[in-house]
């Protein structure tokens, strides 16, 4: 496309001028500027806010404290309520802290003084008169030492004391340094649509998954006459007051500081409003809408499919969430099994724990076994949730007539709208799935999931929201004529059928882990409602975690040594901008090491070979910490595998809480074993293992761990 410009538009540009090259690059600079009369001036975008100083917020605590609320409590209906609570505040908050536009604009980095724009500026005057000569690599060493040296004052100055005084601002410079800030970097386009329809565009294309909800013709319900309130004036202040002032509010425009920092004089209205919604089983509408914010999926995105969208909900809806959810999480934790997404105790280190230790178990056994693994991928299994279906579900399983009648309004009557470009689409109306960023919507997305059960009690079922893996261990014997794995894989069919959910064979994978000589080849899977056989691997990935069918962990530990690697990018970086050894620690303990440890405790039992690969990096984040440093000493840091190591104990030590989901896999003491008063009675008992690769093994080790401690 260029050579196209330079052979056919040449003369619509000056000559080129060819400057030094760019930092350390071999390569020299082009500049070809357009040859034009006139040059246009860019029109500055300004940005809309509200500048909030402390006389403004002394003024506006002022008016919230006389502010007469009793046209919220009088009014008839929760939303005239809320619309007239909404009034009110908005109405406070244009008087005392008034919304303005103000220009946003480049502007020069900090450390950039008028001494490094000369030193510049002589560097290349003499590259353009005499080229790359001594006198100007002098001149550019002469360039590179001061941008090095004022990075360093800049930072010992302006920044470095943040880091105990501000520590988000001091976040704020590191993450801006290294690039990974989350400001939008430009429009949002879709290629063929202009940029005043792309936010209609994006709202139709996301609205795709949506499907039609079944009616449930149990409401309206009867609901008691005696009031139940929901929650208190204090309960509802500490929500309030622990609110994160940072996120953005929703379409009601309320923003999060003022009701976090207001929370004595707008408590006792906010409970009243909560109180009557609940009791009439009617969430107010302005709190059932979201504005939607496109976020890009790749670096460069050009279509509909590249956007992904992140609802913007109402904080005070919320909050009603949140207290509701503090009554319903202990009606629903007996429903929910084999699942490990959101619920106290569990995590995905917890599912990946349950998944490994059965088909290890499966497979140490004297007679040669093969485990089938199937990982199934759900297509936007969130947005598909069927209104009736849960609701039913509810109803069934005793549910209170008060809490269900608010879950049905709460789910009913959602509109969203898509802002992009400045513009706003319009309003369309959700007709299925949970809300998009509710603190009630995963809850209601494990009740709807609870309903899935296996064809076989002996087939193992591990559930993490929305991502499902099934497993059994079947005798090789029998491999070859057994169907029991293709008919676990029609009813989970036949379920997803039933409760309107789309199961996607193309994405979904089989692992097969078999030890014997010569593995047999068992019939293939078929799911999704295709004739198209899900596909055999050897790795997948499940639920972050690289898993081998040899159920080694050399695939896991390369891709988390690679990720580390690339991160060690950012210590460079940072380094040459001057920051200190001590901080540039925080950094590696904060965004390189975590990359590491995801779900480390797996692999306690790893060999030496790989502990010294991910020691490895551990030691080259050291080096670039050290390099500048005077006086480097001996690492403060402990080595990866003594992290690990104590993170298996900590996590074995939960465990034997009978609460705990995996409490089931604690042996019992040598006491209760033996009726007997040994000399190592407290200990626990080891789990029985056949083979070298069960003792490698996270409980294996970590009962051995946990011994040893004793």
């Amino acid at each position: 496309m260029l050579d196209l410009f330079i052979t056919n538009v040449h003369g619509h540009y000056h000559v080129p001028d060819i400057i030094a090259p760019l930092g350390s690059s071999d390569h020299n600079c082009i500049l070809w500027k357009p040859n034009v009369s006139n040059n246009p001036r860019c029109k500055q975008p300004r940005a809309k806010h509200r500048l909030v100083t402390q006389e403004r917020k002394d003024a506006l605590g002022l008016c919230m404290g006389i502010t007469d609320w009793s046209t919220v409590y009088n009014s008839a209906s929760v939303e005239d309520k809320v619309a007239t609570f909404n009034k009110t505040l908005q109405t406070m908050l244009d008087v005392c802290v008034p919304p303005s536009k103000s220009k946003t604009r480049d502007v020069d980095k900090h450390w950039i003084t008028n001494k490094i724009k000369v030193a510049v500026r002589k560097r290349q005057s003499v590259y353009r008169k005499h080229g790359k000569t001594e006198k100007w690599k002098k001149l550019r060493n002469w360039v590179q030492s001061l941008i090095r040296k004022q990075k360093k004052n800049h930072y010992n100055r302006c920044i470095g004391m943040l880091k105990k005084n501000n520590p988000r601002e001091w976040w704020n410079f590191v993450n801006n340094e290294l690039g990974r800030t989350q400001k939008s970097k430009g429009n949002v386009t879709v290629t063929d649509v202009p940029d005043d329809r792309v936010a209609d565009t994006l709202n139709d294309f996301f609205a795709e998954a949506w499907s039609d909800s079944r009616t449930f013709n149990l409401f309206p319900l009867p609901l008691p006459s005696s009031s139940d309130d929901l929650c208190s004036i204090g309960q509802v202040k500490a929500v309030l007051r622990r609110l994160n002032t940072r996120k953005s509010g929703g379409p009601d425009d309320i923003p999060n500081w003022v009701l976090s920092a207001y929370c004595e004089d707008l408590a006792p209205v906010v409970t009243h409003l909560i109180n009557f919604s609940y009791n009439t089983g009617n969430m107010p509408s302005l709190w059932k809408t979201a504005n939607v914010c496109p976020i890009p999926k790749t670096p460069a995105p050009a279509s509909k499919k590249d956007w992904r969208p992140i609802s913007l909900i109402s904080t005070l809806g919320k909050v009603q969430e949140r207290l509701v959810l503090n009554k319903f999480l202990p009606i629903m934790k007996p429903w929910i099994r084999d699942q490990y997404a959101y619920m106290p105790k569990s995590s995905t280190t917890v599912a990946l724990l349950k998944a490994y230790q059965s088909w290890l178990q499966g497979l140490d056994t004297k007679k040669a076994s093969m485990v089938r693994v199937l990982l199934a991928d759900m297509s936007k299994a969130f947005d598909r949730v069927d209104h009736g279906i849960l609701l039913q579900l509810l109803a069934v399983r005793g549910t209170p007539s008060k809490m269900l009648a608010w879950i049905n309004s709460y789910l009913s009557g959602r509109a969203q709208r898509v802002i992009a470009n400045n513009q706003c689409s319009s309003w369309r109306y959700v007709t299925s799935g949970v809300p998009q960023g509710g603190v009630l919507s995963p809850y209601l997305f494990l009740v709807y999931m609870s309903s899935r059960t296996t064809r076989y009690e002996t087939t193992d079922n591990n559930g993490y929201a929305d991502d499902i893996g099934l497993s059994r261990t079947i005798p090789c014997a029998d491999v070859e004529a057994d169907n029991t794995m293709q008919e676990e894989t029609a009813h989970l069919d036949s379920w997803a059928a039933e409760n309107n959910m789309i199961m996607n064979g193309d994405k979904s994978f089989e692992l097969r882990m078999c030890f014997a000589k010569t593995p047999p080849e068992p019939p293939p899977l078929i799911l999704g409602g295709k004739e198209e056989e899900v596909p055999v691997v050897t790795c997948a990935t499940y639920l972050g975690f690289k898993v081998h069918s040899n159920l080694g962990w050399d695939s896991q530990i390369t891709h988390v040594t690679k990720k580390g690697s690339r991160r060690l990018h950012f210590l460079r970086l940072l380094a040459k901008g001057g920051m200190p050894p001590e901080d540039l620690l925080t950094v590696y303990t904060t965004l390189v090491r975590p990359v590491l440890e995801y779900a480390h405790v797996l692999y306690v039992g790893c060999t030496v070979s790989q502990r010294n690969t991910l020691e490895a990096v551990q030691r080259r984040a050291l080096r670039i910490i050290n390099r500048n440093s005077s006086s480097p000493t001996p690492s403060p840091l402990p080595t990866l595998q003594s992290r690990r190591e104590e993170a298996a104990r900590a996590l074995f030590t939960q465990m034997r809480a009978n609460d705990h989901p995996l409490h089931y896999m604690i042996t019992n003491d040598r006491k209760e074993e033996t009726g007997r008063t040994l000399r190592n009675h407290n200990h626990l008992s080891m789990p029985k293992c056949r083979t070298e690769r069960l003792k490698r093994s996270f409980l294996y080790q970590a009962t051995l761990l946990h011994n040893k401690s004793l």
